[in-house]
């Protein structure tokens, strides 16, 4: 089992926004909406064959911009949200073809 602590977590997030600082990233343009995401529930089974669902970039996006503007309560699906956004600069300024 692998673990890890909330500060820890505090310090990755502070090493991510260094990073794009220091790239002189300061707008991330996304140019595709729709993608692939295998639901939590099926990712970690090996045994049954995952069935991918279709997320939105948009509207991931949308309700991000809409918890800081409107103050809302984060909530752990905005986890999966931020995370896909995380993955979509990552694959944008590190290419993995």
């Amino acid at each position: 089992m692998s673990s890890i602590c909330i500060n820890e977590i505090e310090t990755l997030f502070k090493l991510v926004i260094e990073k794009l600082k220091k790239d002189n990233i300061d707008n991330i343009q996304v140019n595709i909406d729709e993608y692939w995401i295998i639901l939590t529930d099926q990712w970690a089974n090996f045994k049954v064959p995952p069935k991918p669902a279709v997320g939105s970039l948009k509207e991931d996006v949308h309700f991000l911009k809409k918890s800081i503007e409107e103050k809302e309560i984060f909530s752990y699906s905005d986890f999966d949200r931020l995370a896909t956004l995380l993955r979509v600069i990552s694959e944008m300024q590190a290419p993995s073809d």
